[in-house]
């Protein structure tokens, strides 16, 4: 509600407890009809036009392959030929990881947090995380100190979309000597 200037707001001056608001507005509402009740054609239980009806095993696959079908492996935009699937040289290790995290000084690269204020939702609460180390030429075999830097989760899930432009943004910022 918009009040104009030299009008005074309803319950100016009036001081009333949560209760008290809980109970009026419970008096008001006695004997009134839900908003969601006595609708024709729609009420729950056995008057539901799909009450008791359910959808087959082979409607579902049908209705998950038209809805994501168009976003997995090879018709995904994102598709890089499977190149996620190669796994990492031996060199890459965690003795590795950890040079690169104290050489960047423990910061995401990007956004420049600390890895201390990392934190992510898991199924057994909020956890601290460590940095993820990234290969800025996508080569998972380059473990090249210039190739790899420290990047928190948020950023080094953008480096997933527009490869490219992030390897060229990467590289130019080695050679600057601005990491």
């Amino acid at each position: 509600m918009v009040f104009t200037k030299g009008q005074i707001p309803w319950n100016k001056g009036k001081k009333e407890t949560r209760i008290e608001v809980i109970e009026k507005l419970r008096k008001a509402h006695l004997g009134k009809v839900a908003w969601n009740k006595g609708l024709k054609g729609y009420n729950a239980g056995e008057e539901h036009p799909l009450y008791g009806k359910y959808h087959t095993e082979e409607a579902k696959e049908k209705n998950r392959i038209a809805h994501l079908g168009k976003f997995i492996g090879k018709l995904n935009p994102n598709w890089q030929g499977g190149k996620s699937f190669e796994p990492y040289s031996p060199e890459f290790n965690n003795n590795l990881k950890e040079q690169i995290r104290k050489r960047d000084g423990y910061r995401c690269q990007q956004c420049f947090r600390h890895q201390d204020e990392l934190f992510k939702n898991t199924k057994a609460g909020i956890k601290p995380y460590k940095l993820y180390i990234h290969h800025i030429d996508y080569n998972k075999e380059n473990n090249n100190p210039n190739n790899l830097i420290s990047l928190c989760l948020n950023c080094h899930l953008q480096t997933n979309y527009e490869r490219k432009d992030w390897t060229k943004y990467y590289q130019n910022k080695i050679n600057k000597g601005g990491y």
